[in-house]
């Protein structure tokens, strides 16, 4: 919910109290010397107690502060020591109006800290809340990289007659994306009708200085919703220049595997979860300073406070489609402005090509929003969940009636390689396979129906139907989708 102080126009005579209860995972660090002495002085808060409540979450201790704000001013909220959520607002009018500071300096905007005792309550209302939106979110113009698509929008217009735009895209040095576009002049049909380009490596980190010409080789076609037309998105392959495959690409490796794999027809359908954040580094639709209500409501949420950037989410998924990738849906994540989309199924190495597109063309819009999206496996500390990209699979054997054998024999082979399977599986993904949050530990392998703190999970219709599929739930949110494809198909069909 949005918290609304009257502005200047509608000034009443009495200033506003605004205490928020709070849930604190230690109790506040500041000495309490420090902290009498803030309370009377120019501080903006200052620190009282409270007993926890029962039906709070069973946290050391909840500690309520009192603010006091200018009429019209709500737009920061700051002074926190792990706050780990909001749980309800009392709004009081206090008969003391705001002062100006000993030295004569009048207010800028800032918070004031009222004197003089707590004055005459003539209202007091007690709101649950899931989050308090403190300030709108950043403007564009707030932003780095400043978009205006209302600037671009009559150039795209423009004819550009025969010529064509193919925007290569490539994975760097550092499992991030770069692109650069060239001008083709005849009609591509197919990757054969484009020609091998390259690139400085050694600006990302891909190659050395005295050697840094890296090639990028076509490997898949799409749409460009950017531009429209006939224009293109190329997603390429890189090589070194004597031909070998870069470090980097695990296209490559991965390609070999399928074509060896290719009559037990693999087919996946990955799950990619991220997290938005602002251009700042606060998580985007979060209060500033402080933290959202805690994980209940945001799963597939809907309404103000449960969801945030639906809009780029939907541009997202539009854009997909129009590109010609195979994503399969989108829902709202347990964790605030973590969102989750899925694409598939897609047999063989058209997996990878598909997922890494699908997060280009989800990076991309969101640099319009002056949106930065994550896709680290545990982007915030504490009781939030962690980022995974679920990597669901099955052969053709495992689809056929009686192929729950071929499941369950799948999942033996995928248990024995275990630490193997998790060496490629991104990065970071101790901080996630802690054994909570929906996932298994990271030191074990387990499989169940049903079961979503599992390594494996067997969903409960295909164990009742007796084929179709098995779940990996231990891929990280930032793994190669090649990596994560191509050990599980060399696990269960060429060991």
């Amino acid at each position: 919910m949005v918290l609304r102080v009257l502005d200047d126009q509608e000034r009443p005579t009495v200033a506003y109290k605004l205490r928020l209860i709070v849930q604190s995972q230690v109790e506040p660090s500041m000495p309490e010397k420090k902290r009498s002495k803030r309370g009377k002085d120019r501080s903006l808060y200052h620190w009282t107690y409270a007993q926890m409540e029962q039906s709070l979450a069973p946290v050391k201790n909840i500690s309520a502060s009192t603010f006091v704000f200018r009429p019209g001013i709500i737009d920061y909220l700051g002074g926190f020591d792990s706050v780990v959520a909001l749980t309800e607002l009392v709004l009081v009018p206090n008969a003391h109006e705001p002062h100006n500071s000993a030295d004569g300096e009048k207010s800028r905007g800032n918070w004031w800290l009222c004197e003089g005792g707590p004055g005459v309550p003539i209202v007091n209302v007690r709101v649950p809340i899931l989050s308090v939106a403190l300030r709108p979110p950043a403007t564009h113009d707030a932003m780095a990289g400043l978009y205006k698509p209302e600037l671009l929008a009559p150039y795209l217009k423009l004819d550009q007659g025969d010529s064509i735009q193919a925007e290569y895209i490539w994975i760097d040095g550092d499992d991030g994306l770069r692109s650069k576009t060239m001008t083709v002049t005849k009609e591509v049909k197919s990757i054969d009708d484009l020609r091998i380009w390259d690139f400085d490596g050694s600006s990302t980190n891909q190659a050395p200085g005295h050697d840094s010409d890296v090639h990028l080789r076509p490997a898949a076609i799409f749409k460009d919703p950017f531009r429209g037309g006939k224009n293109i998105l190329v997603l390429a392959e890189t090589y070194n220049n004597d031909g070998t495959p870069n470090r980097t690409n695990y296209r490559h490796h991965a390609k070999k595997i399928m074509d060896l794999a290719k009559d037990e027809h693999p087919w996946f359908g990955l799950e990619q979860e991220y997290t938005l954040f602002d251009a700042d580094g606060t998580p985007y639709g979060w209060p500033k300073g402080g933290f959202p209500g805690p994980q209940g409501p945001y799963y597939c949420g809907v309404g103000t406070g449960k969801v945030f950037a639906r809009d780029l989410i939907e541009a997202h998924y539009r854009a997909c489609l129009y590109a010609g990738i195979k994503i399969s849906g989108i829902n709202a994540e347990v964790m605030p402005s973590q969102w989750e989309f899925q694409v598939g199924p897609c047999e063989g190495i058209e997996m990878g090509d598909h997922l890494w597109m699908a997060r280009f063309l989800l990076v991309r819009i969101a640099e319009e929003w002056g949106i930065k999206v994550s896709f680290h496996p545990k982007p915030l500390k504490g009781d939030w969940n962690g980022a995974g990209c679920h990597s669901n699979y099955s052969t053709l054997a495992m689809r056929s009636k009686g192929g729950m054998k071929a499941i369950e024999a799948a999942i033996e082979k995928l248990g024995k390689r275990h630490e193997d399977h998790i060496a490629v599986y991104g990065e970071d993904n101790d901080l996630r396979l802690t054994g909570r949050h929906e996932t298994g530990h990271i030191s074990s392998f387990s499989s169940g129906v049903a079961n979503r703190g599992a390594s494996i999970r067997i969903p409960r219709h295909v164990a009742a139907q007796g084929f179709g599929y098995l779940e990996d739930r231990r891929p990280a949110s930032n793994v190669d989708p090649y990596r994560v494809t191509g050990i599980i198909v060399e696990t269960t069909c060429l060991q």
